[in-house]
């Protein structure tokens, strides 16, 4: 997860650990284009309410795969969205969701930014 230094890291630190924590519980692995919440604002006068799970392509092509003698681990990106972009991907699936990405750019490390248009 990424985010400006004007947030507050202990609030970064308690969603990194609701994310694992609910993992650890499930069993199992987040997948990329798996959709966390939505719930509450992630952090005050947000109105990003939910995790996108997504290929950390923001980061150079070797973050994304971690190696070592047990084998490979895909390196997810925690991407935060709202309300309403978690349900164009549980509708439209993540594929048209990263189209919409694409198109219109957003900077996705604002948790203050507005929706994108759906």
């Amino acid at each position: 997860m990424l985010a400006p230094k004007a947030v507050d890291p202990h609030l970064i630190a308690g969603l990194l650990h609701q994310v694992a924590s609910r993992a650890l519980e499930a069993h199992h692995a987040y997948r990329y284009g798996d959709v966390l919440g939505p719930a509450n604002a992630l952090v005050p006068g947000s109105d990003l309410t939910a995790l996108y799970v997504a290929m950390p392509n923001y980061f150079p092509d070797e973050f994304a795969t971690f190696t070592d003698e047990d084998g490979d681990i895909d390196i997810a990106w925690l991407l935060p969205i709202t309300t309403g972009e978690a349900h164009l991907v549980r509708h439209h699936g993540w594929h048209k969701f990263e189209d919409v990405l694409a198109e219109q750019a957003p900077d996705v490390i604002d948790f203050h930014r507005s929706e994108v248009k759906l």
